[in-house]
């Protein structure tokens, strides 16, 4: 389940930073601290694997999942009532 949860938040990603750019300009995605926390979310999780794809050895890169406790607080961006 966790590919899953890394492919779909790769894909909203790589949704939004098509619709609203990335860096350059006033309502970019890098500008809203939201989408700051939900990129490095994914970038977390793209990282960890690719290092079990790679089978980094002496790299322990499992420190990253403290930040996968992070995702729960999408769901209070997009649910006011929460």
């Amino acid at each position: 389940m966790d590919f899953v949860f890394v492919v779909i938040f790769t894909i909203e990603a790589a949704i939004r930073i098509f619709a609203l750019g990335f860096v350059c300009g006033k309502y970019t995605y890098m500008r809203n601290e939201w989408n700051v926390l939900d990129f490095t979310i994914v970038l977390s999780g793209i990282f960890e694997f690719a290092s079990d794809l790679l089978e980094f050895k002496g790299i322990n890169l499992r420190i990253l999942r403290i930040l996968r406790i992070l995702r729960p607080l999408k769901a209070f961006k997009t649910t006011p009532s929460l």
